[in-house]
C-alpha cells in the first residue's frame, strides 16, 4: 500500500505540538481532523448480562481500512495488567469487549509506505489508549489519516494571479494546505471532498527560512468541491491580517516559539504564524468572522533543556497574548524492560499537577539494511494514558504484542540505533473530557509540558 503526502515541503520543519501538526503552514489534528466524542462512567453490573462483575467498552476508531492485511492493522485489548487479546468483536469501527479489572486498554497497528518528496517511506505505528473504567467505557477517536483506505480525495486546484512580488502563497482547503509554484502562480493538490472553506494566505519568512508570518488572506466560505475542479483566485482582492503581539514573562527561556492555527467551522485547518525567533507574534483573518472558527493560539517555551512548555489558548476572538510559563515535567528515567521477544522500554516521570492525561512516544528510524519493504523505515510507539491509569509515580512500559495474530516484526525497535522519545503532559480548562486532545473548542485553555528522552535497545 503506498500513501501519497501531499502539502509538505522540504526542509521545513515540523512540530508536534498537541494535537496540531505544524509543517510549514500547515496545520491539521489528529487522523482525520474529528473531535474525539467520549463517554464516561462504569457501568451498574453486568455489561451485557454475562457477568455481574464485568464492564463492557467499545472503542470506535473511525475509517479502520477495509482491506486490514493491506496496512497490516491489528486491534487488541487489555484487561487491567493481563495479557493482550484479540478484540473479540467489532461492528464496522466500533469494537467491543469486556473487562473485569479496574482499568483497560486498547491497542492497534498500522504499516504502510509513504512518498514524500520522491522517496519511499515506511512508516510502522503502533497506537495505545489506557483509561480507568471508573474514567471511561467508551470512547471515539480518528485512525491514523494514512492508516485507512476508506478515505477518498479529489484533485483542487487553479492559478493565483495579481500576486504580491515578494512574500509566497499557501492555499488551504479543508485538512491540506499546499504553496503555489512561485513561477506560475499555480497550485494542486488533493482534498477531501466536500463543503470547506478555501484560503489563499501571503506571508513572508521572519528570522529564519522556517518562521512566517502571514500578512494578507482571501477566504472564500463554502466551497464545495465533490469532484476534481480549478478554482482560480485574484491576489489583489487579499485583505491584511492584523499582527497581534505575544509576550513571555518569568524567567529568560532557553527558547520560546509560538504558532497561530486556524480551524474554520467548515473543516478547514492551516497554521497563520510560526515564529521560533522575537518578536514573537500571532495574527487572524481581518474583520467579522462566521461562528465555528476557531484560532488555536500557542507559545511554547523551553526553561530547562529538553523539557519545553506549550500554553495554548482557543478562542474566536484573537488578540494580543501574554504568557507566564508554566513550570516543565521533569526528567524521564527510562530503562530496559525486556529485550525479547522485542526491545521494550519502561519510562517514569515526576506527576504533573492537574494532569487529564500523558502521551508516551518513542521512534526510531534504522539502518536502511534494516527496512525490509523500502528504501528507508521508521518505526513509532505511542501511548495515551489517563491519570486513572496511572499509579501515583505515573509509569508506562510497552507491552508484548507478539503473541497477536497478525504482529508483525517490522514493528520492533532494532538493537544499536538510538531511539528518540518524549512524554507529554496534558492539563485542560475542559476536563477530563478533553483528552485525547482533538481540535480545540473556543474558550479553552490548555497546557502540553514536554520533555524528552533518548535510549538505544
Amino acid at each position: 500500500m503506498l500513501s501519497v503526502c501531499h502539502g509538505t515541503f522540504a526542509g521545513m520543519r515540523a512540530a508536534l505540538v498537541g494535537c496540531a501538526i505544524v509543517a510549514g503552514w500547515s496545520a491539521g489534528c489528529g487522523g482525520g481532523g474529528a473531535a474525539h466524542t467520549i463517554d464516561g462512567g462504569a457501568s451498574d453490573g453486568a455489561s451485557d448480562g454475562t457477568s455481574p462483575n464485568t464492564t463492557k467498552i467499545t472503542f470506535t476508531l473511525n475509517n479502520v481500512p477495509g482491506d486490514i492485511a493491506a496496512f497490516a492493522f491489528v486491534a487488541a485489548y487489555q484487561d487491567g495488567d493481563g495479557a493482550w487479546k484479540p478484540v473479540p468483536a467489532r461492528s464496522r469501527d466500533t469494537f467491543a469487549f469486556d473487562v473485569s479489572s479496574a482499568t483497560w486498554g486498547f491497542a492497534y497497528t498500522c504499516q504502510v509506505n509513504v512518498r514524500v518528496a520522491g522517496v519511499v517511506t515506511a512508516l510502522g505505528n503502533v497506537v495505545e489508549y489506557h483509561f480507568a473504567v471508573a474514567e471511561r467505557t467508551a470512547l471515539t477517536d480518528d485512525i491514523l489519516a494514512r492508516c485507512t483506505d476508506r478515505l477518498s480525495y479529489v484533485e483542487l486546484s487553479g492559478n493565483i494571479s495579481n500576486r504580491a512580488p515578494t512574500g509566497t502563497y499557501r492555499v488551504a482547503y479543508a485538512g491540506n494546505a499546499v504553496f503555489i509554484d512561485k513561477a506560475t502562480g499555480n497550485y494542486d493538490m488533493l482534498v477531501a471532498p466536500g463543503t470547506h472553506d478555501l484560503l489563499v494566505l501571503h506571508g513572508s519568512n521572519r528570522n529564519t527560512a522556517d518562521d512566517f508570518l502571514v500578512d494578507a488572506a482571501i477566504v472564500q466560505r463554502d466551497v464545495v468541491v465533490n469532484a476534481a475542479m480549478a478554482v482560480p483566485v485574484d491576489a489583489s482582492t487579499a485583505t491584511p491580517t492584523p499582527a497581534l503581539a505575544v509576550s513571555v514573562s518569568g524567567a529568560a527561556p532557553i527558547s520560546s516559539e509560538t504558532t497561530t492555527n486556524l480551524f474554520t467551522g467548515n473543516g478547514t485547518a492551516v497554521a497563520l504564524a510560526h515564529l521560533t525567533k522575537t518578536p514573537l507574534a500571532s495574527t487572524a483573518l481581518a474583520g467579522s468572522q462566521p461562528a465555528g472558527d476557531v484560532y488555536d493560539q500557542r507559545v511554547t517555551v523551553e526553561l530547562v533543556a529538553g523539557q519545553a512548555v506549550t500554553t495554548t489558548t482557543a478562542t474566536a476572538a484573537p488578540a494580543a497574548v501574554s504568557i507566564t510559563a508554566p513550570a516543565p515535567l521533569g526528567a524521564i528515567a527510562t530503562t530496559s524492560a525486556a529485550t525479547a521477544p522485542y526491545p521494550m522500554f519502561m519510562s517514569t516521570w515526576p506527576s504533573y499537577a492537574g494532569a487529564v492525561g500523558y502521551t508516551w512516544t518513542l521512534a526510531q528510524t534504522p539502518p536502511a539494511d534494516r527496512c525490509s519493504s523500502s528504501p528507508s523505515c521508521t518505526v513509532t510507539w505511542t501511548a495515551l494514558v489517563s491519570p486513572g491509569a496511572l499509579a501515583a509515580m505515573p509509569a508506562y512500559t510497552m507491552p508484548d504484542l507478539s503473541r497477536l495474530p497478525g504482529w508483525s516484526a517490522a514493528l520492533h525497535f532494532v538493537a544499536g540505533t538510538p531511539a528518540t522519545g518524549e512524554v507529554t503532559a496534558m492539563t485542560s480548562s475542559a476536563g477530563a473530557i478533553d483528552f485525547p486532545p482533538g481540535p480545540p473548542v473556543a474558550g479553552t485553555s490548555r497546557v502540553f509540558a514536554h520533555s524528552t528522552f533518548t535510549v538505544t535497545p
